[in-house]
């Protein structure tokens, strides 16, 4: 019960540390990122955001948050393994099961939220024009807890940022017109303050 497992993770941390066990903050790649989309689902009332990457809700249980949960997804438009279309997935030929369309996966954060419509798609700067990527960002209005889709045109599997670990015709291209890490933080960053205000 790999929910279970992290929730009692955060109550262990906040006995033994200065966290706040019901505001809780979730970031995963690939299958971390499936199961910040699934921690949330499940236990909205604790969490205050997620910033899954590399991945889309799954297919395969249903998602009724109770409260709305701050959400920065971030994606890249030609990952061979994720398809922003949704649907079957497979690691070559190893099934890995199905996820919803990134539509169709922000759709349930943007009713939750009580958002109304989304922004204009901005595109932010090319900072690196040699890795072949550029990124746009699109945000949600007016919600109860913002929503932000990060979308690297040319991105594939992979954490923004960071060294290619596995090969591009395996993976895809790395941005390195952000970084990643630094992106989540300061999203979590500012959804604290603003609950803290």
């Amino acid at each position: 019960d790999d929910v279970d497992f992290l929730m009692t993770l955060a109550d262990t941390l906040a006995n033994d540390y200065n966290i706040m066990p019901d505001e809780l903050f979730f970031t995963g790649f690939s299958n971390g990122a499936g199961m910040s989309f699934r921690t949330a689902c499940e236990h909205s009332d604790r969490i205050t955001a997620i910033a899954p990457v590399s991945n889309l809700m799954a297919s395969t249980f249903t998602c009724n948050p109770q409260i709305p949960v701050a959400v920065l997804s971030i994606i890249g438009d030609e990952d061979p393994i994720l398809p922003l279309s949704g649907g079957d997935l497979y690691y070559w030929d190893m099934p890995l099961g199905s996820v919803l369309s990134l539509d169709n996966t922000l759709a349930i954060w943007h009713d939750v939220n009580d958002c109304d419509g989304y922004s204009e798609s901005v595109d932010m700067p090319d900072t690196d024009p040699n890795d072949e990527t550029t990124i746009s960002q699109t945000d949600a209005l007016e919600c109860e807890q913002p929503i932000s889709s990060i979308i690297i045109h040319g991105g594939g599997h992979t954490w923004a940022g960071s060294p290619l670990y596995m090969s591009i015709e395996e993976f895809g291209r790395t941005s390195n017109d952000i970084d990643a890490g630094e992106l989540i933080f300061d999203f979590f960053d500012k959804v604290g303050l603003a609950a803290d205000s």
